[in-house]
C-alpha cells in the first residue's frame, strides 16, 4: 500500500516537502540570509567569473581547483554552524511524518 500510494500522489509529495522547506525558509530571516550568502558565493566565483577564469585576490591567483577548495568548506561551514542543516533535517522529518501518515492509510 505505501510503495502503491507513493508512486500516485508522487508530485503531491513533492509538494508539500516544498512547501515545508518554503514555510521554514521564509519564517526564519536568517535562514533565508544564508542561502542567499551561500547561493551568491558560488554565482560570484562561477558565473560572474567564469570557473576556469582566475580570480585574483591581493596578490593571490585563485583557479578553479582552489575556488572548489575554498568555497566548498566555507558553505558546509556555514550551513552547519549557520543552522541550514539542523533545518534540513527537521523538514525532512516534518515532511515524512506527513508524507508517511498519508500514504500509509
Amino acid at each position: 500500500r505505501l510503495s502503491a500510494n507513493s508512486a500516485y500522489f508522487r508530485m503531491s509529495y513533492w509538494i508539500c516537502y516544498c512547501v515545508t522547506a518554503l514555510y521554514f525558509i521564509l519564517t526564519s530571516p536568517f535562514l533565508l540570509f544564508e542561502l542567499g550568502l551561500i547561493g551568491g558565493l558560488w554565482f560570484f566565483f562561477f558565473k560572474v567569473n567564469k570557473a576556469e577564469d582566475v580570480v585574483t585576490i591581493g596578490q593571490y591567483k585563485i583557479g578553479q581547483k582552489e575556488k572548489m577548495m575554498i568555497i566548498g568548506p566555507l558553505s558546509v561551514f556555514v550551513a552547519f554552524f549557520g543552522g541550514l542543516f539542523s533545518s534540513f533535517v527537521y523538514i525532512l522529518s516534518m515532511g515524512t511524518l506527513v508524507v508517511g501518515t498519508h500514504a500509509s492509510f
